[in-house]
């Protein structure tokens, strides 16, 4: 639990204390605490999440999953299809192996909240549950029967599209382009993410990365924009 703790307590500070600087080097940032907490209230509200999560199911030491519970939260195509545990499909979203597996997730995510900062908490939060949505549904339609997948990387790698490719006016041949960037550096991510995980490549989840990106930046492209379009 000490540990948790120490986890949460450093994910939130810096968000919190964190005042980025105005555009314009004629204005002066006056925000307080709680006007930058506000700023990125979707982040918080994702981290602390995640953070909850873990703290409820890891072991008595903090560092990894209960291996009991991971059978009941993590998304596993037999449970799902077969015992009808349906809930996994949200559930494994904010599960995740290990401290490693959790710190690595909630660092990109601090780091994304700048698109937060960019396009407001309602988007952010909308294009991260979509993402890791997509995720899940690309894991029971790949995964093997019994196999079993946990950890936000899905909707953090669909952030990262957002990150990317949420721009006013951007045209489609520029939307793919970035989309096979964004694919790239998700590829990149996953290989660097599978050298700390035991088990290596094999342990990593490609797929659920891939199709995390893919479905955030189809739900920008064709949802999100086009609703913004309207509204003005």
């Amino acid at each position: 639990m000490v540990l948790i703790l120490l986890i949460a307590t450093l994910f939130i500070l810096p968000l919190i204390l964190h005042a980025p600087q105005p555009e314009s080097l004629r204005e002066i940032n006056t925000d307080n605490a709680l006007q930058r907490a506000g700023s990125v209230s979707g982040t918080l509200l994702i981290g602390i999440a995640l953070i909850a999560t873990a703290a409820a199911t890891f072991n008595a030491g903090g560092y990894d999953i209960a291996p009991q519970l991971q059978r009941l939260v993590a998304l596993s195509p037999n449970a799902v299809i077969k015992q009808g545990r349906h809930y996994q499909i949200f559930s494994s979203a904010l599960v995740h192996v290990n401290v490693v597996h959790l710190t690595g997730n909630l660092i990109m995510l601090a780091l994304l909240s700048v698109y937060e900062r960019r396009v407001g908490h309602g988007r952010f939060l909308m294009v991260f549950v979509v993402s890791a949505l997509t995720s899940s549904l690309a894991d029971l339609a790949l995964l093997p029967d019994d196999a079993m997948s946990m950890g936000a990387s899905g909707g953090i790698c669909g952030l990262a599209a957002g990150f990317f490719l949420d721009h006013d006016e951007v045209t489609k041949p520029d939307w793919a382009k970035g989309l096979a960037g964004v694919l790239i550096l998700v590829v990149f991510y996953s290989f660097a993410a599978s050298l700390t995980v035991d088990g290596g490549i094999a342990r990593v989840n490609w797929a659920a990365h891939i199709w995390g990106a893919v479905g955030g930046a189809l739900y920008i492209r064709f949802i999100a924009r086009r609703a913004t379009e309207r509204a003005t």
